[in-house]
């Protein structure tokens, strides 16, 4: 009996992975990742099978995704370290509510077929500059440090 069960699991597992791995749609970069509440901001999103976007699911109020729209030019087809792939984007503006709650909020991307896996952003109440390094850990000290 203990034999005829776990074949059944195996082969359960083996079901799932083969119907549902071949259609996983995969989010594997989000850029810029983080953004002052109050805020808008162009945010592009990297991955496998984005084609046809329809909308944004935000898991927390606060964030909402307007012009939604594949990338006019499409990423520099790459292979990441962890395995993931980017050969599609997905270009939008995430409109940050002045109210919403600083942190992680976990979103997904629905295409005309299904949902991408989870993906985040992250909030902070503080003003978010982009470093513009002329040159390697050229301000990393506090003389060399960025005027805000």
């Amino acid at each position: 009996m203990h034999v005829r069960i776990s074949v059944t699991v195996l082969s359960l597992c083996a079901l799932t992975n083969v119907c549902v791995g071949a259609m996983t749609k995969s989010i594997e970069t989000v850029r810029p990742r983080i953004a002052q509440r109050g805020t808008t901001i162009e945010v592009t999103i990297g991955g496998v099978s984005l084609a046809d976007p329809q909308e944004i699911i935000f898991y927390q109020p606060g964030i909402r995704a307007i012009g939604l729209r594949t990338a006019e030019e499409p990423p520099r087809k790459r292979s990441l370290m962890h395995g993931g792939a980017v050969k599609e984007a997905v270009v939008c503006q995430f409109e940050i509510a002045p109210d919403c709650p600083p942190g992680e909020h976990a979103f997904r991307l629905r295409t005309s077929t299904e949902l991408t896996q989870i993906a985040t952003f992250h909030v902070t109440p503080f003003p978010v500059m982009d470093e513009n390094e002329e040159g390697h850990n050229n301000n990393d000290t506090m003389e060399n440090a960025l005027d805000v």
